[in-house]
């Protein structure tokens, strides 16, 4: 019994003993994850503001990238819209070009009527002087023509001015 006692107390003592071994194995791994954490917690703290000087590094980049973009099509924009300027002014200038072309070539095809008018009334009067010199010719011999020079040569001018009309 004595025995029986030894050893349960030696077994106490060997629980107790093994009870106080896991007792410091267990705060030292406490202690070394508390370490652990603590890096962890640190190393996370420098990523996270590295994170956050990049990303403002890079958002202000960002921002005077877009502003020289705005500034890019704001150029671009003027620019267009002068060279529109000039081309509306270009087109209203050949617009008023053609307007007086127009009217000179109105002006110089009733200039031209007015001649061809002209001509045709002293082309008559020459016909008809020379129909009657003709005629004054042929009564003195006389002979006497149907068809008279003047309307042959009335047929002519006028196919030759309806032409040019």
């Amino acid at each position: 019994m004595e025995l029986s006692k030894l050893k349960s107390k030696l077994r106490s003592m060997a629980c107790h003993k093994s009870s106080e071994i896991l007792k410091s194995v267990s705060e030292e791994i406490d202690l070394q994850l508390q370490n652990v954490h603590s890096h962890i917690q640190t190393e996370m703290g420098k990523l996270t503001n590295l994170s956050k000087f990049k990303r403002k590094r890079i958002e202000a980049k960002f921002e005077d990238q877009q502003k020289q973009l705005r500034l890019i099509c704001d150029r671009f924009k003027e620019e267009v819209n002068l060279h529109l300027q000039d081309c509306k002014s270009t087109i209203e200038d050949l617009d008023a070009d053609q307007i007086e072309i127009k009217g000179s070539l109105e002006k110089q095809r009733v200039a031209h009527k007015k001649l061809i008018s002209q001509v045709q009334e002293e082309v008559d009067i020459q016909l008809n002087d020379a129909q009657k010199k003709i005629t004054a010719a042929q009564e003195a011999n006389g002979e006497r023509k149907t068809a008279t020079i003047e309307t042959r040569y009335s047929y002519v001018l006028e196919r030759w001015c309806s032409k040019l009309m």
